[in-house]
């Protein structure tokens, strides 16, 4: 069994499951990609901001088409969704969030 399949969450508007995109230990300080190429449909990333949800944001970066965050610290047990927001030199702005476990690796 993995990790992902004893961690259990619902979303009580739908009734489902919901699963953590990644797992961490609370001691590890690693990075995250989120894409935003297809919304972009050719534009550039002109400006970022990256949200922890509570996980320490330790720095953060992007590229034309992604941006880049590395996160520390946390909670055992908890889920955390971090927020991506992304604004084009189309002035869309883009919001993405990844889920994220900590756990004892």
């Amino acid at each position: 069994m993995s990790h992902l399949d004893d961690y259990k969450s619902t979303n009580y508007s739908t009734g489902r499951a919901i699963l953590p995109d990644y797992e961490k230990d609370s001691a590890s300080s690693i990075n995250y990609t989120v894409s935003f190429a297809k919304p972009l449909d050719g534009e550039t990333i002109s400006s970022r901001a990256v949200d922890g949800d509570g996980l320490t944001v330790v720095t953060s970066s992007n590229t034309g088409s992604s941006i880049t965050a590395r996160f520390s610290g946390g909670s055992e047990g908890k889920l955390y969704e971090p927020k991506f927001t992304a604004t084009s030199s189309g002035s869309q702005v883009i919001v993405r969030r990844i889920r994220i476990l900590v756990r004892e690796q």
